[in-house]
């Protein structure tokens, strides 16, 4: 699937990233694979924020790209205007450069993010938004703790996943469930994990309320066993 197509899919399932800011204006997310944004996309931005007349981007903490100072009354054709261009909420994954840059990382985090992704698109529509976070080495820069999957590189030892942290206003360490993966366990792990978050949490649920609601133990017999075969 390109990253068009898979943008697209993306805002057919969830509505736009937009975040109200204190002035009452908006902030209009745009849409990009672990932090890359293709050319075309930057071309639209910027006819974007020159014809709105809009302050211009800045970079999220996530390493996302926003459109700032969105006038209230402008916020719809401005998501219009943007297209496939606009980011969706239905989840977000961020991290650290890994070993393809920094000298420190023991893992590569780019080809991961990747397969994380085709995990979510093929599962589709969660319970709330998803946030995962890839750190190629043990200082876990890419917040790998608190996110709702985390995956961190431990060099030849392979990848530690967590899940079910959050950094929000209530903030929660997320459970390890694995350690010493290989990429293949890794994401297989993954999946399961996100499959029974997506089979029984409630609507609106995030992964750290739902750890505490059922249990980090019976999340992992589910998964062990597979979410079909739970009562």
């Amino acid at each position: 699937m390109s990253v068009t197509m898979q943008k697209k899919a993306m805002q057919e399932d969830t509505k736009p990233a937009v975040i109200s800011r204190r002035d009452g204006s908006f902030d209009v997310g745009v849409a990009s694979i672990y932090g890359r944004v293709c050319a075309d996309d930057l071309s639209v931005v910027n006819r974007v924020v020159q014809e709105f007349g809009l302050p211009g981007i800045r970079l999220s903490a996530a390493r996302t790209m926003v459109v700032e100072g969105v006038p209230n009354d402008l916020a719809d054709r401005v998501q219009q205007a943007l297209g496939s261009a606009c980011a969706s909420v239905q989840y977000m994954i961020s991290g650290c450069p890994g070993n393809d840059v920094c000298k420190r990382g023991a893992l590569s985090t780019a080809s991961m993010a990747q397969r994380l992704e085709k995990v979510l698109e093929d599962l589709g529509t969660m319970p709330a938004p998803v946030k995962c976070g890839l750190s190629g080495c043990p200082r876990c820069c890419g917040e790998s703790v608190v996110r709702d999957v985390g995956l961190m590189g431990t060099g030849k030892k392979g990848w530690t996943v967590f899940f079910g942290g959050n950094a929000g206003r209530k903030i929660r360490a997320g459970d390890e469930v694995g350690r010493g993966l290989n990429d293949e366990q890794t994401i297989a792990l993954a999946s399961r994990l996100l499959a029974v978050y997506r089979a029984k949490a409630r609507p609106r649920e995030r992964t750290a309320r739902f750890v505490e609601r059922v249990g980090i133990a019976m999340i992992k017999r589910v998964v062990m066993r597979g979410p079909e075969h739970d009562d």
